[in-house]
């Protein structure tokens, strides 16, 4: 396992203005700390430990533990799932300033950031919020309860411009409907006009639901049941409204990664569950519907997908044992290393380029 002073080499990486927030554990029974991972001031080559974040981190059950980070678009900010026994709440972490913001509304789970890297929209005992994080201050949105009847919302998304806000409801059969369905709408000036309906679907992958950079394309991971359960990634083309399931990522086994979106909109990374194998990263092309496979160099379980801003790198997560590590690979697979840990197993970090 990794100690501050041995960390691995970064040999040839292209990682001088690399940022790494991960919650570092010294060992088994230490806890966690939120810590950032930068490249040595004096060797390049070498990561150094920055400053360090108190979110309040356990190794033992039931924690708190780190469930899942979502950063800002503009990636100075990131909202800090904390898992606690089976509850999870979030908090804003200002990876700048190390400052942690909680979120107003009781039980409040976060769906979306807006565009403007100020804003998320959560959920919450209140109703709907889109608060500012700074200032606290919030809005309540009714559109999602238009019928009387509230939406059954597993996932929304706004657009890149911040002028559409995309969800996906999950129905469960009823007497008259006997199968699944998961339905895909799209809200524009207040009003809602659906845009796909999966019949089967029974599941979204958490967070799953997510639009490509340049705002052409919608992907989501869902469970459909067709001969069994199958967990497949679909795209919706919003130039022409057309739905495509772009391939399988799993059967009849439990998957919740979000896909990751290349930053120039032309490829999706997904983690694939092969019931007979090892998980890989497969590589969707939306251009031409090819798909390959990155064969990952060492065993474990990879997650939490993220691209480069250049898109030539993918960073994840691989658990291994008892412990995580943070891992990268070249687009084509063919450089892969461990770059930093012992993360807890599983758990989430937060990748940010350009700052300093």
């Amino acid at each position: 396992m990794p100690t501050p002073d041995d960390q691995p080499q970064l040999a040839g990486l292209p990682a001088d203005r690399w940022r790494i927030w991960l919650p570092y554990q010294r060992s088994a029974t230490d806890a966690p700390a939120f810590q950032l991972l930068a490249p040595d001031a004096q060797d390049k080559r070498r990561w150094q430990f920055g400053p360090a974040i108190d979110l309040g981190l356990r190794s033992e059950f039931p924690g708190p533990s780190l469930h899942r980070l979502h950063p800002s678009p503009d990636r100075r900010l990131v909202v800090a799932d904390l898992a606690y026994g089976e509850q999870v709440y979030p908090l804003v972490i200002d990876l700048k300033q190390g400052r942690v913001y909680t979120l107003p509304g009781e039980q409040a789970y976060f769906y979306a950031w807006h565009p403007d890297s100020r804003r998320v929209l959560v959920s919450a005992v209140e109703g709907w919020l889109l608060v500012d994080v700074m200032s606290q201050r919030y809005e309540r949105l009714t559109q999602f309860d238009a019928t009387s009847e509230p939406l059954p919302l597993r996932a929304l998304a706004y657009s890149p411009n911040g002028q559409s806000l995309a969800d996906a409801a999950v129905y469960a059969p009823t007497i008259t409907e006997t199968v699944a369905r998961i339905e895909v709408g799209l809200w524009q000036a207040g009003r809602r006009r659906l845009l796909f309906s999966l019949p089967g679907g029974s599941m979204l992958a958490e967070h799953s639901l997510r639009w490509s950079p340049d705002g052409r394309w919608l992907a989501f991971i869902a469970d459909v049941h067709q001969n069994g359960r199958q967990t497949q990634l679909w795209t919706i083309d919003m130039r022409t409204g057309s739905a495509e399931m772009r391939g399988m990522l799993a059967q009849e086994s439990q998957y919740n990664h979000p896909p990751a979106w290349s930053p120039d909109s032309s490829t999706i990374a997904a983690i694939a569950q092969p019931s007979d194998g090892e998980a890989s990263i497969a590589i969707f092309d939306v251009r031409n519907s090819d798909r390959r496979n990155i064969q990952l160099r060492s065993t474990g379980a990879p997650a939490h997908l993220v691209w480069s801003m250049d898109g030539r790198w993918l960073m994840f997560s691989l658990a291994r044992g008892g412990f995580g590590e943070a891992w990268v690979s070249s687009a084509d697979g063919a450089r892969q290393q461990a770059i930093a840990g012992a993360l807890p197993a599983g758990a989430p970090f937060a990748f940010v380029e350009g700052h300093e």
